[in-house]
């Protein structure tokens, strides 16, 4: 056999060592109370690494190779800048960065940023529109969303919208699977599961974020309550005041264009209208033996989970929450086998901001 021996062997040339802390490439918000940190190098966590938000240490983080993941106990504010105070971070040479604060900002959809504006739930008889169901969407705000983890809630049953995105004042057409060449010319998603989703008899629909958060609602009632003489079928109903965020089922009308409806565009009529009224309590009652229920005239607005709106024999108690926010006419508050001798309801915001 025969072996090959190498004896003597130099390497020349300029070494340097690593002397360059970690420099932070991205974070981003990845839930509404976590973030991811991205680093240029592989970062390690020693015993005098620290991180925080508020003075107050995540309940849960990984360092893993060049990314921190830290979810807090609390959510982030949105849209409101936020810092985090990074401290005692080395990379794998033993470099350390200096005590660092890095700023992000969430940005999710807030409580009517999109709205439900028009609904299509009895195509025929036809007068000129496609022969299917639809429903419209229309982005109030000034910047676009992306729809991906967002999801329809028609009367129960939910319905995904991943795979969409909808433009600042634009509109976007939700529509059942193999009609889109019908509307070619308006921004339209294939994400109902038939054709005949809504329910023509009027029904409540309900619009969810990717975190699960409420952002409009839309009840409706059947189309002959609207206009007898369009109780057949082939005309939608449309949002006429979109400046009233949720005024149930008294905001719509049914579409006067010629066409039987307005998919992707402005509404046919429009009517300028706000709401500067404080919802009205109109009376209690209980469900069962420990609910307690609080009935209004219109939509009440209660923003994320709080214990400070209401108070029964001084002591703060919770709303129950079907939703977040929730929006209803009838405020539910368990009350765990207490008894309402002196209930206090220290604020009522209606879904139009009138307090």
């Amino acid at each position: 056999d025969r072996k090959l021996w190498i004896d003597d062997v130099a390497v020349h040339g300029s070494f340097s060592a690593d002397t360059t802390p970690p420099i932070v490439d991205t974070l981003f918000p990845t839930g509404l109370s976590s973030i991811e940190i991205h680093f240029n190098e592989s970062i390690l966590a020693n015993e005098n690494f620290s991180l925080s938000w508020k003075g107050t240490p995540p309940a849960a983080c990984k360092v893993s190779n060049r990314m921190i993941t830290a979810s807090f106990s609390e959510s982030f504010p949105n849209r409101i800048q936020q810092s985090l105070t990074l401290s005692g971070l080395e990379d794998t040479d033993g470099n350390r960065m200096q005590d660092t604060v890095l700023n992000f900002i969430l940005e999710r959809a807030e409580f009517g940023d999109v709205i439900i504006n028009e609904i299509m739930s009895d195509p025929a008889p036809v007068i000129y529109l496609p022969d299917c169901e639809y429903l419209e969407l229309y982005n109030r705000y000034t910047e676009s969303f992306s729809l991906n983890g967002w999801s329809l809630d028609v009367n129960g049953r939910t319905i995904s919208l991943d795979e969409a995105e909808i433009a600042a004042g634009g509109y976007l057409l939700i529509i059942p699977g193999g009609y889109a060449s019908y509307f070619r010319d308006i921004q339209a998603v294939e994400a109902l599961p038939s054709a005949t989703i809504f329910a023509n008899a009027g029904g409540s629909i309900r619009l969810f974020d990717k975190h699960g958060l409420l952002v409009h609602i839309a009840d409706y009632l059947s189309l002959e309550l609207y206009d007898e003489g369009k109780a057949d079928g082939g005309w939608s109903i449309e949002n006429k005041t979109p400046g009233i965020l949720c005024g149930g089922s008294a905001i719509w009308m049914i579409s006067e264009n010629w066409r039987g409806g307005t998919p992707g565009a402005k509404n046919d009529k429009l009517i300028e209208a706000s709401d500067s009224d404080p919802p009205e309590f109109i009376f209690p009652g209980m469900e069962g033996d420990t609910m307690l229920c609080l009935n209004y005239n219109e939509y009440v607005f209660l923003p994320e989970a709080v214990s400070t709106l209401f108070s029964i024999n001084d002591q703060h108690i919770p709303a129950f929450y079907r939703t977040t926010p929730e929006v209803t006419k009838t405020i539910q508050i368990p009350l765990s086998g207490q008894v309402a001798t002196d209930f206090q309801f220290l604020s009522a915001v209606d879904s139009s901001s009138g307090l």
